[in-house]
């Protein structure tokens, strides 16, 4: 067994904590652009103009995986609007990600207030947001345990409803997704009327 120098060795250089975000938003973006192939096979496709598809997960991923799979199938997402019981820093990381890349216009997130007592590093990242990205994401908190997500592009209206949220789900999840501008203008007045 051969020994080594010490000297050899590679100083461990520790990322600053913004860059380290940014890392960890990065591969958690890998991450859900593999777990696509999940979706892509329940699904197969975008749902079509008014058609809507009725999904039942058979494997782990949560409500953020629609978004990047709406990119990679219909380009960029003119506004984004979400309304979830939760969310992680990891996929609030990874939408601010996909703003920076120019995938996503606006972000709106309408979440649990509870949020504030269950995971308030979460809310203090959310409000750091909000002071440096303003223009780019807004985020209202209210009595809420819907899980709803909202994607206007420029190819469609497409609506994520169902049992997952922007957190770690189980494996098992429901899900109705849907391509219908009437019930995107619909579920976005129950999203806004609810919280302003």
């Amino acid at each position: 067994m051969g020994l080594f120098s010490i000297d050899e060795l590679k100083p461990c250089i520790t990322p600053a904590p913004g860059e380290r975000d940014a890392m960890l938003s990065i591969n958690f973006l890998t991450l859900h652009m593999q777990k696509i192939n999940s979706l892509r096979d329940l699904c197969g496709r975008l749902p079509a103009s008014d058609e809507l598809m009725l999904l039942w997960t058979l494997k782990q991923f949560n409500a953020f995986t629609f978004i990047p799979f709406i990119v990679e199938n219909a380009g960029i997402i003119l506004e984004l609007v979400i309304s979830t019981y939760s969310i992680s820093s990891k996929v609030v990381d990874a939408l601010i990600a996909l703003v920076d890349r120019g995938q996503v216009k606006h972000i709106h997130i309408s979440i649990s207030d509870s949020v504030k007592f269950r995971i308030p590093r979460v809310v203090d990242h959310l409000e750091s947001l909000l002071q440096t990205r303003g223009e780019h994401i807004s985020v209202l908190y209210g009595w809420n345990h819907s899980k709803c997500t909202l994607m206007h592009t420029d190819t469609g209206y497409y609506v994520v409803e169902g049992s997952g949220n922007f957190t770690e789900n189980a494996q098992h999840e429901q899900y109705l997704f849907y391509n219908h501008p009437d019930a995107f203008a619909f579920r976005k007045q129950n999203v806004y009327g609810v919280f302003t």
